[in-house]
């Protein structure tokens, strides 16, 4: 699972049952600039990405015992992965990272599941939202999806696609 900072206390304070979480845990690349549109966007998003370590995600997780890592850049940290998933947070930031974890998880996600999408409503951050529309153009269909009255603008997107 990708997760950021903005559902880290809601979901992982609950999560009562074996879980596999995967984090982003590099820092922004140096086209992230030029990805959000704006110098002060881009150095803000470098700085988040810099406050985050394997450690600070053990000390939120109510059972870390429970969870497996897999630290590394998403997709390459999911190769060999074949499961299905009951709830994914996906916070990525960009573009490309979004539309690769939507068509990785998307058609692995559980009847019944979510994926709860972070920054799809962030102005600062329009290639989350875009890769959205991407996918739905690949799919040939809208996705069943509920936006949050939150921060950054949670897509929380339900069901098997």
């Amino acid at each position: 699972m990708c997760m950021g900072p903005a559902v880290e206390p809601v979901i992982w304070s609950t999560v009562r049952f074996p879980l596999k979480k995967w984090r982003v845990l590099s820092r922004a690349s140096r086209n992230v600039q030029e990805c959000v549109g704006g110098k002060r966007a881009g150095e803000g998003l470098e700085a988040a990405h810099k406050k985050t370590s394997l450690d600070l995600v053990r000390e939120k997780l109510t059972f870390p015992e429970r969870a497996v890592f897999r630290p590394g850049l998403f997709p390459k940290t999911a190769e060999g992965v074949e499961d299905h998933f009951a709830l994914v947070s996906l916070d990525v930031d960009l573009e490309e990272s979004t539309l690769a974890g939507l068509r990785y998880f998307l058609p692995r996600l559980s009847e019944g599941g979510l994926l709860l999408l972070h920054d799809f409503g962030n102005d600062r951050l329009p290639g989350v939202s875009r890769a959205v529309s991407r996918y739905e153009e690949e799919i040939g269909k809208m996705l069943p999806a509920v936006p949050l009255c939150d921060r950054n603008g949670t897509l929380v997107i339900t069901g098997r696609v």
